[in-house]
């Protein structure tokens, strides 16, 4: 159940945090996989479309809480994160970086813990993003440091 504002979390759903974000990291692999298999364009490109796609998720779950998230915060976050993955793929491999780490952070920080928009953004959701979005980036930039 949802931790209500200003409450501490109770163990069982701190435990449960902790084993939503072992999936963000397992589904982590099959991107490193094949992300090392394409060209250093390619890469980039994929990571681009990636936070792209990431970016749009976020819009779509305002739309679909009916007003209890402000849908004009997440065109926002949708907006800064499109200009990171086109800057990402036209100027700078590091601005894909940045927008991972930007989305992860939007989510841990943004989604509220007292059920608000648990209703429209699964409970495992943030700490799978927070996760997935960590260890894409780190591995976005060691492997573009090193074969750029």
């Amino acid at each position: 159940s949802p931790v209500k504002a200003g409450a501490q979390p109770r163990p069982d759903h701190v435990v449960n945090q902790i084993i939503d974000t072992g999936p963000g990291f397992l589904n982590t692999m099959p991107a490193y996989i094949i992300l090392a298999q394409l060209p250093v364009a390619w890469a980039r490109g994929a990571v681009s479309n990636r936070l792209t796609l990431i970016a749009a998720i976020d819009v779509g779950f305002a739309l679909s809480s009916r007003g209890r998230m402000l849908l004009i915060q997440e065109i926002a976050e949708c907006a800064l994160l499109l200009a990171m993955a086109l800057l990402g793929l036209w100027v700078n491999w590091w601005f894909l970086m940045v927008g991972l780490v930007l989305h992860g952070g939007w989510d841990f920080l943004h989604h509220d813990k007292s059920g608000q928009t648990q209703r429209v953004v699964p409970c495992w959701h943030v700490p799978f993003c927070a996760v997935y979005d960590a260890t894409l980036a780190v591995f976005v930039a060691l492997y573009l440091a090193i074969r750029s």
